[in-house]
């Protein structure tokens, strides 16, 4: 029995050597434990060589592709169980796997009765005495409901996101005129109830208007492929606290803004502004109003390949409690709070979308720190 080790050095032992001369599991067993493990295993285990033929398989790995084990051991194996759109793939595996590099990745393997059927393969390269790679060893675990689940999944939360779209799409219009005839029935009512009425009207027409055009902002950045273009930072910040509204609201705080002179930055503009904007707007609706001074800092600059954002304020803090659920859909950490509970959403969804990252600090009364790293993005 020959003995194998894996590139860090765990060593297991090959409990099968084949005889390719007649194809039958002939040769000497040093570990029957080892060996009835491997053959109950329910993850089926293809070992081959670096010319990709076979070697061995266990039962499990028969029942996966339902050919046998005498048609298998001694073929290769791309040649009649992987998917033509896969072959490609494999061949970049079996160069990982020769340069002594091992991963996870999903396959479709193509079965003795022509079926495809999904499979999550994790595959390690095979070493002699010496640290030469001699063959590699898979496990192959099906996973095809899986895969038909997140299929289904995909195209329910396509429909979902359409849904979303068309829905906050159609209802800006009616909203639109609501606002438009609440101004002007203020023009033209003196009694001081009726104008109340009409002012609490406004405000909830005003919220439900807000809470439309982040749903639109969400499915934007989720199903819209990203633009990418030369973004100048300093620009768009100015632009964005220009926009921000209710601008009473930013004149009731202290704020600083230092974006790195000369920063190059390429990535989508649109979503870098929403991720900027929802940021700020956050400190400005959880600002305290029992100090007497609010403070807010904005610093980009940059950080490895890419910038980094940092929005420091001294509001009321996020309570330690609810540190994970800030970035969910809907959350409100504050019962006063007058946001729609999908700024930080809109955030999270942004800079996934980018490939970035976003951490975020806060204590109580103390107040609350968002640090975003975000990467060029190069075409």
């Amino acid at each position: 029995m020959e003995q194998f080790k894996q590139e860090d050095g765990m060593r297991f032992m090959l409990p099968i050597t084949p005889n390719l001369s007649t194809g039958q599991r002939t040769t000497d067993i040093g570990d029957e434990n080892f060996k009835r493990l491997i053959e109950a295993m329910h993850e089926g285990v293809l070992y081959s060589d670096n010319m990709d033929r076979i070697l061995y398989v266990n039962n499990s790995f028969c029942e996966i592709t339902g050919y046998t084990y005498e048609d298998l051991v001694g073929k290769i194996y791309s040649d009649f169980l992987i998917a033509g759109k896969d072959r490609i793939m494999m061949e970049s595996k079996a160069l990982l796997r020769r340069e002594g590099i091992g991963d996870q990745y999903e396959l479709q393997m193509l079965r003795k009765n022509g079926e495809l059927v999904w499979t999550m393969v994790n595959g390690i390269p095979i070493q002699d005495e010496e640290g030469n790679v001699i063959g590699s060893m898979g496990t192959y675990s099906v996973i095809t409901e899986v895969k038909k689940t997140e299929k289904r999944l995909k195209a329910i939360n396509q429909e979902l996101n359409t849904f979303i779209y068309k829905l906050s799409h159609d209802l800006r219009g009616p909203v639109a005129s609501i606002k438009g005839l609440a101004n002007l029935a203020r023009t033209e009512i003196a009694d001081p109830d009726g104008l109340n009425y009409i002012d609490l009207i406004s405000k909830s027409v005003l919220r439900l208007d807000s809470i439309l055009t982040d749903l639109l902002e969400i499915v934007r950045i989720k199903e819209n492929a990203i633009y990418t273009e030369n973004i100048d930072l300093e620009l768009l910040v100015t632009s964005i606290l220009q926009s921000i509204s209710p601008q009473e609201e930013l004149r009731k705080m202290k704020y600083t803004v230092r974006v790195e002179p000369g920063l190059t930055f390429v990535s989508d503009k649109k979503i870098i502004s929403a991720i900027i904007h929802n940021t700020i707007d956050n400190s400005i609706k959880y600002r305290d109003p029992a100090k007497d001074i609010n403070i807010m800092d904005l610093i980009i600059c940059s950080f490895h390949n890419g910038i980094r954002i940092i929005v420091d304020d001294n509001g009321v803090g996020i309570p330690y409690h609810i540190h994970e659920k800030i970035f969910d859909m809907f959350y409100r950490g504050h019962i006063e709070s007058k946001g729609t509970g999908l700024g930080l959403y809109i955030v999270k969804n942004g800079v996934e979308k980018l490939g970035g990252t976003i951490h975020m600090e806060s204590e109580p009364e103390i107040g609350a720190k968002f640090v975003i790293d975000i990467p060029n993005i190069f075409e």
